[in-house]
C-alpha cells in the first residue's frame, strides 16, 4: 500500500458530471483533486492557494440549491459548508473503471487516536494528582498498590 498526500473531495455527478463512461461505484467516493507525492518547500504557497480555491468554490455552489443535494449523503450542505472541507489528508489512490481517480483516507484515524489520547492524558494527568494526596500515599505504603481511584488508565481505542 503507497499513500500519499491527496486533496480530495467527495463526488457529486451534478459538479463532476456522470455519463456511460463513469464507473457505477463512484458515487459514495471521494475524488482526488491533486496527489502529492513529495511536499517540496515551494509546494506549500501552492497546496494553500489549491485549497483556497476550491473553498471558492464550494461558497460558490451553495448558492445554487440544486448542487448541495446529494442522493446518498443526507448532511452533504453541512459536509462542503465546513470551512477546512477542502484539506490535505492522507489517503490511498487508486483508478476506478471509469478512469476515475478516488481516495480511501486514512487520516480520520489519525483523528480517532489524537481524540482518545487526549482524554487518556487528561484521565491520568487527574490520577497523578490523586496520587499526590497523603492519603492516597499512605494507602500504597501499607498495601504495596494504589488505591483503585489513583490506576492509570491505559489506551484501548474501541471502550
Amino acid at each position: 500500500m503507497v499513500y500519499h498526500l491527496v486533496l480530495c473531495e467527495i463526488f457529486n455527478e451534478k459538479i463532476h458530471g456522470f455519463d456511460s463512461q463513469s464507473d457505477k461505484n463512484i458515487n459514495n467516493s471521494y475524488l482526488v483533486i491533486e496527489k502529492i507525492d513529495l511536499l517540496r518547500e515551494n509546494e506549500y504557497k501552492y497546496i494553500e492557494d489549491l485549497i483556497d480555491l476550491y473553498n471558492i468554490k464550494y461558497d460558490d455552489i451553495l448558492q445554487n440549491y440544486n448542487y448541495y443535494k446529494h442522493p446518498y449523503i443526507r448532511n452533504y450542505k453541512a459536509i462542503i459548508e465546513k470551512e477546512d472541507y477542502i484539506k490535505l489528508e492522507i489517503g490511498e489512490c487508486f483508478y476506478l473503471d471509469g478512469g476515475e481517480c478516488v481516495v480511501i483516507l486514512k487520516t480520520f484515524w489519525l483523528r480517532i487516536i489524537q481524540r482518545k489520547w487526549k482524554k487518556i492524558f487528561q484521565l491520568r494527568r487527574e490520577c497523578l494528582e490523586k496520587r499526590k494526596k497523603i492519603e492516597n500515599l499512605k494507602y500504597k505504603e501499607y498495601n504495596g498498590k494504589w488505591p483503585y481511584e489513583c490506576m492509570l488508565p491505559s489506551f484501548c481505542l474501541f471502550s
